[in-house]
This record gives structure tokens, sequence and C-alpha cells, in this order.
């Protein structure tokens, strides 16, 4: 029998053909069930949903989050850049102070 490395974080194994596989307790069908029964259906759906948010955070999955977030962050920053007004500058503003003391 052959143990993967990644045996640390199973907690439960499958036997196939001499070989040992780590399993997640939490992807077999009686995890599923014991869930559906405690909360029901909505119960497995934000397990599901939560699973799949902790897993943006590692890996591969990681580099397209970051890419994301950056390039939503930098569309926000550029589209709020562009609803700013255009600052007169400094020389505009003496001018139109000269105007006004003249009137």
């Amino acid at each position: 029998m052959v143990v993967p490395a990644d045996s640390d974080s199973a907690d439960a194994y499958v036997i196939m053909n001499g070989v040992v596989y780590p399993v997640d307790p939490a992807e077999t069908k009686a995890y599923q069930h014991n869930l559906r029964l405690m909360g029901g259906n909505a119960a497995v759906l934000f397990d599901d949903v939560n699973r799949w948010f902790a897993g943006l955070w590692r890996g591969r999955a990681l580099a397209f989050t970051v890419a994301w977030i950056s390039g939503f962050a930098s569309l926000a920053i550029f589209l709020f850049a562009r609803w700013l007004p255009d600052d007169p500058g400094p020389g505009r503003r003496i001018e139109e102070d000269r105007h006004e003391k003249d009137r």
C-alpha cells in the first residue's frame, strides 16, 4: 500500500487496487446526507458555497482571484477619477479672483 503525501489533511481513506487514496469526509455521500438531515438543502448549498469560497484563496485560484480583484479595483478608481471635476489649477483661480474684485 502506498499513501500519498497529502494524506495529512484527510480523515478517511479509500483502498482501490491496493492503493490508498485520501478522501475528504465532506465530499462523501454520508456527510451530505447527514448535513441534509440536520439543516436541509440550504445547509448543503451553504456548505458548498463556503467550500468554493475557501477554495478561491488557495493555489492557482488565488492568482485569478487577485487578478479579478485588482482589475475591479483599478476600474473603480478610473471611473471615480473620471467622475471628479477638472481641477482649474492655481493660475486660473487667481485670475477668477481678480475678475470678481473688478466687478
